[in-house]
């Protein structure tokens, strides 16, 4: 998914850059000013504006290695690679070229016609934005009450918000090898994510080993929240044993959690943890709930790290504090 992220945002970037620096080159041409001189202008302002933007978007995809987990730092790596990229194309590559267009005169070569003469004539403003702002500007107070109105609005959704793996519960009942897992699931229930006692040692297959698994099978299952069919697999060296035992629920929801808080809480630290072994639950309903965990508890960080950032960035920028507390 990082390809997919690094085409997506270095699109993003590099347009919006592209766009920063060829606007503002284009105003300060209608103004009278040569190809050369606004280019000039242009670099100064929003070039510079480029380069803040950049260096906040790095700093806060740096959060992204706070997160504990490998594939929101891989994410974070991506991005910051991509924005520095496109950062530094528009602050080398895209004047040059900018200044070679200016001086041939091909900065609006296959312009759409009608859109780029009222733009022209209106000086690059825009009737709308500015019939906007105007009444903002006029009643601060009223459309501070009303935006800030909407965005609360918008983020009550968010407090319903539940963290979860989708799991098979999250696949369309209408394809038929969906179906086909629902039946085979109502035959064997917990069967098909089970939850796997990994216990790795010198010998699984020493006598001792041997009994605190069969003590692990006779106890997950006294409890009712473990159930058949289970099974044991060994792999050739005799140096680990995979545990499956069925869990109830779909794998990913509350009564699969249940079935692994009692698995890793009361049944394997009395039985295999014992041993002189690793021992290690996996399986999809504990990939999904320390994943989850994971993320959560490093939330927090993450926020903070990147509010912190960005705050001191904005603060050396525009040396005010009003500038980044409002931001």
């Amino acid at each position: 998914a990082v390809g997919q992220v690094v085409l997506l945002i270095g699109l993003a970037v590099g347009v919006d850059y592209a766009m920063f620096y060829l606007r503002r080159m284009m105003e300060e041409q209608d103004k009278g000013r040569s190809p050369d001189t606004a280019l000039d202008v242009a670099a100064a302002t929003s070039g510079r504006a480029v380069l803040i933007s950049g260096f906040t978007v790095i700093a806060a995809m740096a959060g992204m290695f706070f997160s504990g987990n490998a594939i929101f730092s891989s994410f974070g790596i991506g991005t910051i690679l991509v924005v520095a990229v496109a950062m530094i194309g528009s602050l080398t590559f895209l004047p040059a070229v900018l200044s070679y267009l200016g001086q041939k005169g091909w900065l609006e070569k296959g312009r759409v016609p009608y859109v780029a003469k009222r733009r022209h004539q209106n000086e690059g403003e825009s009737r709308l934005w500015n019939a906007i702002l105007n009444r903002v500007l006029a009643r601060p107070v009223v459309s501070v009450i009303l935006a800030g109105g909407l965005l609360v609005a918008l983020t009550i959704p968010a407090l319903g918000m539940q963290f979860k793996e989708p799991g098979t519960e999250g696949m369309s009942r209408s394809e038929p090898i969906v179906q086909t897992l629902d039946r085979v699931d109502a035959a064997f229930p917990g069967g098909s994510v089970p939850a796997n006692v990994v216990v790795k040692a010198n010998d699984v297959t020493a006598p001792e080993v041997q009994a605190a698994i069969e003590q692990l099978h006779d106890k997950a299952i006294a409890t009712g929240q473990l159930s058949e069919p289970s099974g044991v697999e060994i792999n050739p060296d005799k140096t680990v044993a995979v545990v499956s035992l069925s869990i109830n629920g779909k794998g990913t929801d509350a009564a699969s959690n249940r079935s692994l808080k009692t698995l890793r809480d009361e049944v394997v630290p009395v039985t295999v943890g014992k041993l002189d072994a690793e021992v290690a639950v996996g399986g999809m309903t504990a990939w999904s709930k320390d994943f989850l965990d994971t993320m959560k508890a490093n939330l927090p960080i993450v926020f903070g790290f990147v509010l912190a950032m960005a705050f001191i960035l904005l603060l050396v920028t525009f040396r005010s504090i009003v500038v980044p507390i409002k931001a």
